[in-house]
């Protein structure tokens, strides 16, 4: 995973994490990358929903927590970790664009504005279940028709919601990310250490 400057970088109180059993549901590469960084051990496994029929008709917030916690249910495993995150922008879920011309559509519309990344993160542990959401501000610079469409054109919005990957290019658009930085790359990892029960002082931002 290549990170912008501002990305938090693993630190050595991170690495020696006793979680076996864990089972990640999701294919997501950056999630993945996020867990081994932090030295958590984990199993991958792919919940097939759809997303958009979980959520329909919700509020941002209630979208993401329900999209979560399908997942979670779809997934086998006594020990489960499950995520979904979202873009919202001036109140309306900005989705996986369905094709470059809608990725560029939803970049450009974010132009000189501020827009939320908003992820819910569900942990099962046997019959317990717990459930954190988190947001993070990011403040985007005007943009133009042009440096979006070099952006989209590398594949980088593709399957992203909100089109934006800012660990894949989107980063030039950021001025300003208020919150978890993680949270942006998908899974907001000091939220994650809470729901197992580790140490947070010295691994996230």
């Amino acid at each position: 995973m290549v990170r912008p400057k501002w990305a938090p970088t693993p630190k050595p109180s991170c690495r020696v994490v006793e979680t076996s059993g864990l089972v990640l549901a999701s294919a997501s590469p950056r999630r993945q990358q996020l867990l081994t960084d932090a030295g958590i051990d984990f199993d991958v496994a792919a919940p097939n929903i759809d997303e958009v029929a979980v959520g329909d008709g919700l509020p941002p917030i209630d979208y993401v927590r329900a999209v979560a916690a399908a997942k979670a249910d779809a997934t086998r495993g006594e020990r489960v970790l499950a995520a979904d995150t979202i873009v919202v922008h001036q109140g309306r879920i900005l989705g996986k664009p369905e094709n470059r011309n809608r990725a560029r559509a939803m970049v450009l519309s974010m132009s000189d504005s501020t827009a939320q990344v908003v992820s819910a993160v569900v942990y099962r542990n046997g019959g317990d279940v717990r459930t954190e959401t988190v947001t993070t501000v990011l403040t985007l610079r005007g943009l133009s028709p042009a440096e979006v469409h070099d952006y989209v054109k590398t594949g980088a919005a593709d399957d992203k919601a909100g089109a934006l990957s800012v660990q894949d290019g989107a980063a030039q658009f950021v001025t300003n990310i208020d919150g978890c930085q993680t949270n942006v790359f998908g899974l907001p990892m000091c939220k994650v250490h809470e729901l197992l029960g580790l140490n947070t002082a010295d691994c996230c931002n």
